[in-house]
């Protein structure tokens, strides 16, 4: 299936393919196919087989972890531009997150069969997915470094701006949507639901933040970076 202008117009700038040598990079979107997925749907549960990797070209999904034997909760926001999946598909192990669509979502995949084929004989292409590897990387260690932080507002504001995709982006100006309910963000921020629900209508109150159904938009980033050096 064909994919849109603005998805290609999204792959012209993506760091990853743009790495890729000329003749692997119209090899590798040539494989791309579509899939849309509805708000709420799976793209893969936790512990699926291995499978390829995807692209999001509009939209954003949610990422489920696990903390135990039966205990998961989702803990991550991807928003368009990203890739996702790339851990399983190199090592054929199973999945080690669940991919669930925050909103109503269209992705580029590449099956596992045709990346294996391609990297088979461009081995290279390894190098250049590993780099979206190390870039989740550091943001799990971020994240962790961040529910380090022994301030509770602290700890919360800086997991909203982690959910909005700006916690290292130092920004001023635009909207920036949360895709969680307040309940979802306290728990990824290890708060309790009154205390998350304190702080953020102190922060509305201050217009750093605008609450809505299921979802937080941020209104003023630099007043919300003020909050959290103040708490530091």
């Amino acid at each position: 299936m064909p994919f849109s202008g603005k998805a290609k117009a999204m792959l012209a700038t993506d760091q990853f393919i743009q790495s890729l040598p000329e003749e692997v990079r119209t090899l590798f979107i040539d494989r791309l196919m579509l899939q849309r997925v509805r708000s709420g749907e799976w793209v893969y549960h936790l512990g699926d087989p291995a499978g390829g990797i995807y692209f999001i070209a509009e939209g954003g999904v949610r990422v489920e972890i696990a903390t135990g034997a039966l205990n998961t909760f989702i803990a991550h926001y991807i928003p368009a531009g990203f890739w996702f999946g790339e851990p399983s598909a190199l090592t054929g192990q199973p999945r080690m997150v669940g991919v669930v669509a925050a909103q109503n979502s269209e992705l580029l995949h590449i099956s596992l069969p045709h990346l294996n084929q391609l990297i088979a004989q461009y081995p290279e292409i390894l190098r250049h997915l590993a780099g979206i590897t190390q870039m989740y990387l550091r943001t799990s260690i971020g994240a962790i470094a961040d529910l380090m932080l022994r301030d509770t507002e602290a700890r919360f504001i800086a997991t909203v701006l982690r959910l909005a995709g700006i916690r290292d982006i130092e920004t001023t100006t635009g909207r920036f949507d949360v895709f969680f309910s307040q309940e979802e963000i306290a728990a990824m921020a290890n708060v309790a639901r009154t205390t998350a629900n304190t702080i953020l209508g102190k922060l509305q109150k201050e217009g750093a933040v605008e609450i809505t159904y299921r979802r937080v938009v941020i209104l003023d980033s630099a007043k919300l970076r003020q909050f959290l050096q103040a708490d530091t």
